[in-house]
């Protein structure tokens, strides 16, 4: 017996259709650099005490990096931040550092931070009907023998295309959280004791 044909179109033809009516409509352009920019200052309450500031080296110990937006798994272009991933976060950690370092008795001698980029992700997954749109940030810090962690992660829905408006958004709340919890995990780690 021949195969059947139901008339329906298969998931390739449907997902090349949603693709090429998003290009068609000017929603989307495939190929297309979102360029996402981000100030580590604006996360920062207290002024920085520039007396008194510690070293921070910054290390990329990410797997893979998922920096792209994409309609049913299909690329339509990638994200990328503005200054790089590894400046962004030596800028906020760093200043973050110096603030607290500003607000307390002296500690001595001042403590070296190792920070390394375990998630620094972007990625629009989506249906037919809308985008999830997520970014999802963490760190590992280290100082001595004494270990903390960072997180920030934040999404968002959109039933249309994923602009990089929304898309600064939602950066703009994971930066927020990552900021918040990033303060915690330094006031814990400069008030242990520092064993090299």
């Amino acid at each position: 017996m021949g195969q059947h044909n139901s008339g329906r179109p298969s998931i390739g033809a449907a997902t090349a259709c949603f693709v090429s009516m998003l290009v068609m409509s000017g929603c989307a352009d495939v190929g297309e650099v979102t360029v996402l920019t981000v100030d580590a200052q604006a996360y920062v309450s207290a002024a920085a005490n520039p007396q008194r500031t510690v070293i921070v080296e910054v290390y990329d110990i990410r797997q893979t990096a998922r920096r792209e937006r994409t309609a049913l798994e299909v690329s339509m272009g990638n994200i990328r931040f503005e200054p790089p991933e590894d400046q962004i976060i030596r800028e906020l950690v760093q200043a973050k550092a110096d603030s607290l370092l500003g607000q307390r008795a002296a500690i001595e001698p001042l403590p070296n931070i190792l920070c390394g980029i375990r998630v620094f992700d972007a990625t629009t997954p989506s249906t037919l009907l809308y985008w999830d749109m997520t970014v999802e940030i963490e760190l590992v810090l280290r100082a001595g023998n004494e270990e903390r962690t960072a997180r920030g992660r934040a999404t968002g829905r959109t039933f249309i295309w994923p602009t990089e408006e929304r898309l600064a958004k939602i950066t703009h709340m994971a930066m927020t959280v990552l900021a918040d919890d990033l303060e915690i995990a330094l006031t814990d780690l400069l008030a242990a004791p520092i064993n090299e």
